[in-house]
């Protein structure tokens, strides 16, 4: 089974959410599933850290870790895309995808339909 995990990196939290996927056909007949958030704060550590090290507990913690599982982390700059890189180079994560935060909330709008005829198109 696969599932989705997608990160956000602010300067003081990082958040975690993820959708419960406890009715799957839901999602083909329009229905977005209800989604587990987890606000982590960062205090004094690095928010990339925060968030590289949240990512590896995690998918060290899922049943079937490591395997279908996808991983999506929404920057504001090319700066912090660069900062969460290597950070998840060194938590040694390799399997995610780096998303532009206006890019995510704009699919995430789209696809929960909040959009209307007013619809994201790339």
């Amino acid at each position: 089974m696969s599932s989705v995990l997608g990160v956000t990196v602010g300067a003081s939290a990082v958040r975690l959410i993820r959708p419960d996927l406890f009715d799957p056909e839901g999602i083909t007949k329009g229905r977005l599933p209800d989604f587990q958030a987890r606000v982590i704060a960062v205090g004094a550590e690095r928010p990339e850290d925060v968030a590289a090290e949240s990512i590896s507990a995690v998918l060290v913690g899922s049943a079937g870790a490591g395997q279908g599982y996808a991983t999506g982390v929404a920057y504001r700059d090319e700066a912090q895309a660069s900062v969460v890189q290597a950070a998840m180079a060194r938590q040694e994560i390799g399997n995610y995808q780096l998303v532009p935060e206006t890019l995510a909330a704009l699919t995430f709008l789209d696809a929960s339909g909040i959009l209307g005829a007013h619809g994201y198109r790339e």
